[in-house]
């Protein structure tokens, strides 16, 4: 009895060591704590990041950004022209179709998937910015005509103070008199400011006209685009067919747009190389249709080649003045991408040229800039830490501490270390960047 009892104490003995140890053991794998950042729902953007050097009266190619016959050419050398001035047109005839066929199978690829109301409300907002911005262009731009005519009455008030002066001081002193050379010189002077204030009128009413035709052509585009969702639109579509056909669209349209050869900035045009009716190419070693120099900055910067394959004209860039505080931001737009590369250091590189959009008296010619260029930028969209995501998987805290594995499809990466998510994640969940100990 003594031996059997000794026996079942050991048995007690062995099996709290067991719970004990399971006890401890539990304990610890419930105190793993991890590093973890919360998916949310924000604005993703990619850019291109590099410096450069301001420069004036820069030449600027003028260049189609597609091949094709040309119907009209509307300036020649030496003329005086402003930024966004139309200076020649491609046979658009084959792009017209395009066109059209691309939105008959957008409007059946619609038809067939439908959409809903939020449709609608996107093109009655679309009609209200258009609105607004046609209002605030008409303003800004007869402010600006109505100043340069300001400037050219004040030139011809001018003028005839120096030409009264001159009169009076040749009839009374003669015109060989010292006074009356002096005077002279003034009425030149006067007379060149006259001219010249004229020219400021002309330019300032041709860009105004430019810009309402654009601001006006952008409003009816909104007004069609609602008149056709209110019609045909009935519920919101995710179909594949229906954003393929929107695609081509778009597509289509932006080709036909660049028919048209506008200048990018204000200037004097220097070449001509091509005459009406003749072909313009699209090979690297094409020549340019004309040359433009430029009366404003123009920004140069090297781009290396794993960059300049995301770059195209018209893109915005934001840029940082070395010689002015980080917050003075200046926005510009890229007017000329050159084809032909500059090798620095053994690396090669693309000279670019940005416009910028203002134009500041503190500007001076050499000054070094940090350039942003921003390729590609989504809004409310869902982002994580891209350092969580491992070949498509990521890992997700559970609420009860635990862990599960997701996987996930991955959109742009953006600047801040972070990558959009198509699908895989819901908004809060928490993904996991690594143990508290430092594990991934």
């Amino acid at each position: 009895m003594k031996i059997r009892k000794k026996g079942v104490i050991w048995v007690i003995a062995i099996v709290a060591v067991l719970v004990v140890g399971f006890l401890v053991l539990r304990s610890k794998k419930e105190k793993t704590e991890y590093l973890t950042q919360e998916v949310i729902e924000e604005t993703i953007a990619q850019t291109v990041s590099s410096t450069g050097t301001l420069v004036s009266e820069s030449k600027i190619g003028l260049n189609f950004e597609i091949s094709g016959r040309i119907q009209t050419i509307n300036v020649k050398v030496g003329d005086k022209i402003a930024k966004g001035e139309i200076l020649a047109v491609i046979e658009d005839n084959i792009l017209n179709q395009e066109v059209t066929k691309a939105r008959l199978a957008l409007n059946q690829a619609v038809a067939t998937a439908g959409a809903n109301d939020d449709a609608v409300r996107e093109a009655k907002q679309g009609v209200e910015n258009a609105e607004d911005q046609e209002k605030e262009t008409e303003d800004l731009e007869n402010q600006k005509v109505d100043a340069a005519e300001q400037g050219y009455d004040n030139a011809v008030d001018y003028h005839e103070d120096a030409l009264d002066y001159y009169d009076k001081i040749e009839s009374t002193k003669g015109a060989d008199s010292s006074e009356a050379k002096s005077a002279k010189l003034t009425l030149t002077t006067a007379l060149n400011g006259k001219k010249v204030a004229e020219e400021a009128v002309e330019t300032a009413k041709k860009v105004r006209d430019l810009n309402m035709t654009v601001v006006e052509n952008s409003l009816d585009t909104a007004k069609e685009r609602l008149k056709t969702t209110r019609s045909i639109y009935t519920q919101r579509s995710r179909d594949a067919t229906v954003e393929s056909a929107r695609a081509n669209y778009a597509i289509a349209t932006a080709n036909l747009a660049k028919s048209v050869l506008k200048s990018p900035v204000s200037g004097t045009i220097t070449k001509i190389n091509y005459k009406a009716g003749e072909v313009l190419g699209m090979s690297s070693s094409a020549t340019a249709f004309g040359e433009v120099i430029s009366q404003d900055f123009i920004l140069e910067s090297y781009i290396p080649e794993s960059d300049i394959v995301k770059l195209k004209l018209g893109q915005v860039a934001e840029i940082a003045l070395d010689a002015f505080s980080s917050k003075e931001k200046l926005q510009a737009e890229i007017v000329e991408i050159e084809p032909s590369s500059t090798v620095l250091q053994d690396v090669v590189y693309y000279k670019i040229k940005l416009r910028l959009n203002t134009l500041t008296s503190y500007l001076k010619e050499g000054m070094s800039a940090d350039v942003d260029i921003q390729i590609i930028q989504k809004a409310n969209v869902l982002v994580a830490p891209e350092r969580a995501v491992n070949e498509g998987k990521v890992k997700v805290l559970l609420d009860n501490g635990g862990i599960k594995q997701a996987l996930v499809e991955t959109g742009i990466r953006g600047d801040n270390g972070k990558v959009e998510i198509i699908s895989g994640l819901a908004e809060g969940e928490e993904v996991v960047l690594a143990e508290k100990d430092g594990k991934k």
